[in-house]
This record gives structure tokens, sequence and C-alpha cells, in this order.
């Protein structure tokens, strides 16, 4: 990548660097050049350290992680990825550290982060554990629609064969939850739009959150926390992953 164009991102903005489509890091990582936008990446958070807040430090942090992974290496993904869960916030709820990067991917940040590490470095176990995790969170506690494809990533890597690659996990239309009261994991249909399909979910789950529905507010069966430490690597298995669009965390 030429200096001149290095300079220009690091003047952006962080909503332009990191989440425009056509003017920031996103325009190499749609090319596929993921080893050049890790490196963006870091030249701009290095750049503009003073300037950015502990969430969208986390945020680009955890982008390079997906670069790294991404072009193929697992090491230097996993130190991003640390480099992200450092980045803390305090919360006036709690009153104790939270990871920043809650405030763009909300309550199953921590283990995402965990569940991808223990991807990238082979620890099943891992993977495991966050899934449960996740098993304990209702729908209804996400705090916007379009952070709800971050369970369905840890959803994938856990019913993900062996030999599936995190290109092969980031590629796949990512599983969404179940609604309350259901069970099933949602996985978009063949012949259906990936577009459409996100939509007719995210509007369901709006009907659901605002009470417009004759759904209960209920733990779903997979949701359930008994459960859940009941789950076992063997109970769960799911075909390989295919080939998909890339896309990166947007708010």
């Amino acid at each position: 990548m030429s200096i001149d164009r290095q300079s220009d991102f690091n003047s952006m903005s962080f909503e332009d660097f990191d989440q425009n489509e056509e003017k920031g890091v996103r325009t190499l990582a749609k090319e596929g050049k993921f080893k050049e936008a890790e490196k963006a990446i870091e030249n701009y958070i290095s750049t503009n350290k003073d300037k950015l807040s502990p969430a969208q430090r986390g945020l680009l942090w955890f982008h390079a992680g997906q670069s790294a992974a991404l072009s193929g290496n697992k090491d230097e993904a996993v130190t991003f990825f640390n480099y992200s869960s450092q980045e803390k916030i305090y919360d006036e709820k709690t009153r104790e550290e939270k990871l920043a990067l809650t405030e763009y991917m909300g309550p199953a940040t921590e283990y995402y982060l965990q569940a991808t590490i223990g991807f990238l470095k082979n620890n099943r176990m891992k993977v495991i554990d966050a899934y449960k995790k996740i098993c304990q969170t209702n729908i209804l506690d996400y705090p916007f629609a379009n952070v709800v494809f971050i369970p369905g990533r840890i959803h994938d890597m856990y019913a993900s064969k062996p030999g599936t690659t995190y290109k092969d996990i980031f590629n796949l239309p990512p599983s969404l939850p179940p609604f309350p009261g259901e069970t099933e994991w949602h996985r978009k249909p063949e012949d259906k739009p990936e577009h459409k399909f996100d939509q007719e979910y995210r509007n369901r789950l709006k009907v659901i959150r605002t009470g417009q529905s004759n759904e209960q507010h209920v733990p779903n069966k997979k949701y359930d926390a008994k459960e859940a430490n009941e789950i076992t690597e063997e109970k769960y298995s799911r075909p390989a992953p295919s080939q998909f669009s890339h896309r990166f965390t947007k708010r």
C-alpha cells in the first residue's frame, strides 16, 4: 500500500475509515487485501490513538484481528483480539469495568472473543464454553437488532466440523438465534437473498421487542442455563460452511 494512501486513511474520521464501505479500510477488505487492511488499521490506531474512544479502539483491533485471521496469520490475529479485549470502560450500572467493544457488539462480546481465539488456537473447549454462555442470554437482552449475528457466529464456530477455517466461518451467512419460545437457530434458505432473510428476522424481532405480538417473553429452550450446562461436543453437528461474502462489524 502506498504511503499516500495510508496518509489518506490516517486523516479520516473513525466512521469513514472503519465503517464506510467506499472510503476506508473496507475498500481493502472488499478487494481481499487483508494483510494490507491489517497494517492500515495498525497505522491508523497508532496515528489517532488519543482521538479514539476505547470502544473505537476495541473495534479497530477486532477488525485487525479479523484481517490477520483472513490472511492466514493466526498468531497475529490472536494478539490483536487480545488487544481488543484490553480496551475497557466503566459500567455505571454494575460499577465495574467491562469490555469497551460491548458498545458495538452487545452482551455476547466477551464470549465472541473467547470463541474466536479458541477457534483459531484449535481449543475446542473454549468454543464450547463460549457457546454455553450465550445459551444463557435471552435474545431480547441484545440492545439493537443488528448484533444478533454475534451469538450466531459463536454458534457457527461451535457447530463447525474439523478442518473448517476461520474464512469458512466468516464467509458463511451467520446463524441467527431462536426467538423466545423457540428452539431452532435460523439459517438463511438457499433460495432467499441474505438481505431479505436478515430483514424479515429483524422485523419479527422488532415486533416481539415492542410487544406488538402474542408471543410470550420466555427463555428459549437452548437459552436455558440448565440445558446449556449439559451441552457436549457430540450433541450437535452441522455441515461444513460454504463460502459467502466478506463483512466487518458495523453498528
